[in-house]
């Protein structure tokens, strides 16, 4: 029955999604799941009553999304994880076809298919503004964020990601000069927020540097943060890349990451501006070695997007002639996006994410034992993902915090797509 409103949901007409979003979310809540902010957690983390030192990963699953989150939360009972969430950034609603409407109930879908209670963290990832000039955002680029925003929130995302790193001026030669423009328009957009939300707060995340530009300083934490309040974490560069870089034969390059940022900033922050802490972009491609080191250097969050569709697209069980189609859909869709000197898998890299929103149906129809398979690898990864992270064993601790009052999605809008809202080449994570 689940896997039937599921499908509505991600095929069928507006009408069709409506009912059965609303039908998918008042099953939930029945089975005890309820629809969560973080805030209370890392507000805790912030004031030092939880000591326990974990990375809490945040999971933008672009597709098969019934299928992998359900795979998430097997992972998650098994190692009695509390601590984690699934997001999306406003660049991958559109390539995939999955607005907060549509992306919220297949995850409370996935939810019921693993027999989870409790919490469920979904969050608005990089709600980014394109600029048109350095340091001015383009027209009704705010406007846009704002209606996103609202519809997010309406549907269940208590948890935002505001990133104006795009607006920061690098024209300028003072640090407060080049923030300017990301401290004016954060400021308005967390002074949004607050004016809609509902009786509970929503975890609101700011971001200091575009990801892949050069390192965070204190001295931008400190210009930022003197000046923007209400933020839960902050964002910072440590020196990865959206979506990692790329050899000419498709593999992965090595990336030069200063993981000790992390506890430098997170330490100065954490005191003075009662943030939980920072958050790691462009990592889920890093070395496994790596997501150890990240509790260790006090990073409150860490976002995982390409690792876990590579997994997906490249594991043996997935059909070689989908494959192929896709290959073919990206070579002749995407073809004026290949930059000079681009080899053919660096392209493919860069570019086969497009394919989740056009390719939706054959994905949902995928056979049964390809289903399985690609799940139980999900699965597999995650687990390894909370054991390196730190969080296993934290599901009773976010239980006993997550106390806000019950909130109920509005399915009732017709979702909306932003065709091509992608910032910057290699966004997200």
């Amino acid at each position: 029955m689940i896997k039937i409103l599921a499908e509505q949901v991600l095929l069928g007409s507006p009408s069709e999604q409506q009912a059965a979003s609303a039908k998918i979310y008042q099953a939930a809540a029945d089975a005890g799941i309820r629809i969560s902010s973080i805030a209370q957690l890392y507000g805790a983390i912030a004031d030092g009553t939880v000591t326990q030192q974990f990375t809490v990963p945040a999971v933008n699953v672009r597709g098969l999304t019934m299928l992998t989150a359900a795979a998430i939360f097997r992972a998650a009972q098994q190692g009695e994880v509390g601590a984690f969430i699934f997001e999306l950034a406003r660049s991958e609603m559109g390539y995939t076809n999955q607005p907060p409407s549509v992306y919220v109930p297949l995850i409370l879908a996935g939810a019921l298919e693993a027999g989870w209670t409790g919490p469920v963290f979904i969050q608005g990832d990089h709600y980014q503004a394109k600029a048109a000039s350095s340091g001015i955002p383009v027209a009704g680029e705010i406007a846009a964020i704002k209606d996103l925003i609202s519809q997010s929130i309406k549907a269940g995302m208590l948890n935002i990601d505001i990133d104006m790193s795009t607006l920061v001026d690098l024209e300028k030669t003072s640090l407060r000069e080049q923030q300017a423009p990301n401290l004016q328009y954060t400021n308005e957009l967390v002074s949004y927020i607050r004016a809609i939300e509902y009786d509970i707060e929503v975890s609101i995340g700011g971001e200091l540097g575009h990801i892949g530009g050069t390192n965070s300083t204190m001295e931008e934490c400190q210009v930022f943060l003197s000046q923007v309040s209400g933020l839960r974490k902050l964002s910072i560069q440590t020196g990865t890349e959206h979506g990692g870089v790329v050899n000419a034969d498709g593999s992965l390059a090595k990336m030069t990451v200063d993981f000790n940022l992390h506890k430098e900033l997170t330490d100065f922050i954490r005191p003075r501006f009662g943030l939980a802490g920072t958050v790691q972009h462009g990592a889920s491609t890093l070395p496994d070695k790596a997501f150890a080191t990240l509790p260790q250097v006090k990073a409150v969050e860490v976002h995982l997007a390409t690792g876990i569709q590579n997994l997906v697209f490249d594991h043996p069980a997935f059909p070689q002639e989908l494959t192929k189609r896709i290959a073919e859909w990206v070579f002749e869709n995407r073809a004026e996006e290949r930059k000079e000197g681009m080899s053919e898998a660096q392209f493919m890299y860069r570019e086969r994410k497009r394919v989740w929103g056009p390719f939706k149906q054959e994905l949902w129809e995928l056979p049964t034992e390809v289903g399985i398979k690609l799940s139980q690898a999900v699965e597999w990864r995650m687990g390894e993902f909370f054991d390196w992270l730190g969080v296993k064993g934290t599901r009773s601790l976010v239980d006993r915090l997550t106390t806000h009052a019950t909130f109920e999605p509005d399915f009732s809008e017709t979702a909306v797509i932003v065709a091509d809202a992608t910032i910057t080449e290699n966004l997200v994570d």
